[in-house]
């Protein structure tokens, strides 16, 4: 796990900034905090309410906290899917060979989509 950990801060991207689909969330969260209603646009109720979790902090610290906890979330759910049909060693290996990639998905709740898909099954 703690390979994983590493891989995961040595492999994810340094210039990550959040897209349109992404600045879409956290606003119907932000919305949801000062009125209590979700917003009409709104994506899915879920995801919102996962969002306030972070919304307590600031905004730097809010949007990187939520990346980190989404993609540890999904890379370790990925581990142990991949690890019910291969050996630890290679379940790792592709796992950390997909964090490149898992990195740049947006928006972040397609992310809990692949998690619990793999946790599924």
């Amino acid at each position: 796990m703690a390979l994983l950990l590493l891989a995961l801060v040595v492999l994810t991207p340094r210039q990550w900034e959040p897209g349109n689909e992404n600045w879409i969330r956290w606003s119907a969260a932000r919305v949801f905090s000062e009125s209590g209603e979700l917003p009409r646009y709104s994506t899915g109720p879920l995801y919102v309410f996962y969002l306030q979790f972070f919304s307590v902090f600031p905004y730097p610290i809010s949007l990187t906290l939520e990346y980190i906890a989404t993609h540890l979330f999904l890379y370790f759910a990925l581990y142990f899917f991949l690890q019910r049909f291969l050996r630890p060693g290679y379940a790792l290996l592709l796992t950390v060979a997909w964090i490149p990639h898992l990195a740049t998905i947006e928006p972040s709740n397609n992310l809990f989509g692949i998690a619990f898909i793999c946790l599924y099954f």
